[in-house]
């Protein structure tokens, strides 16, 4: 959804620039990573010992080192693939990974949490891969393009799957 929505997030003059390819990655990589780091940190905020707390400040020495390990490589070996500022975004995800590393371990430790329960059932999987895969067809048409009536259709059907992929949640 997010190419037809591009015109109403960013103005006219970042359309041609790199803003599309970051905010894209962002939406990939970052949020998601995001999200399942704000769950496991909750989780570990309310359930830590000051001695845990005191052992994640020093995840979080190592996470600031993995960022900045993650900027030079993402820099220096990817960044005329993937431009500036999408290796930001990366280092931000190598450093966030560290930090998701040491709650889930935390989880694990006091609460025998295991990997499967981070991720959604597989009944779930299904039906997002599925709508995902219907509005990826309707969007290829390039039918969103010919007009406002054809846009709101898309963007109809991309609401109503989503909230169906939500119901289904």
């Amino acid at each position: 959804m997010l190419p037809p929505i591009l015109s109403i997030l960013l103005p006219k003059r970042y359309l041609v620039t790199s803003a599309p390819r970051t905010l894209q990655t962002y939406l990939c990589f970052y949020i998601p990573l995001l999200s399942l780091n704000g769950i496991l940190e909750a989780y570990h905020a309310a359930t830590a010992t000051p001695a845990q707390m005191s052992k994640q400040a020093r995840w979080m020495i190592a996470s600031s080192a993995a960022f900045v390990l993650g900027l030079w490589v993402f820099k220096a070996k990817l960044a005329h693939r993937l431009g500036t500022d999408t290796a930001l975004i990366g280092a931000s995800c190598v450093g966030m990974l560290v930090r998701i590393g040491y709650a889930f371990l935390h989880a694990r430790a006091t609460a025998g949490m295991d990997v499967r329960t981070l991720f959604p059932k597989s009944f779930v999987t299904v039906v997002a891969v599925a709508c995902g895969s219907v509005l990826r067809r309707i969007y290829q048409t390039g039918r969103w393009t010919q007009g406002w009536a054809t846009w709101f259709e898309l963007l109809g059907f991309g609401g109503a799957l989503g909230l169906f992929t939500l119901f289904v949640m």
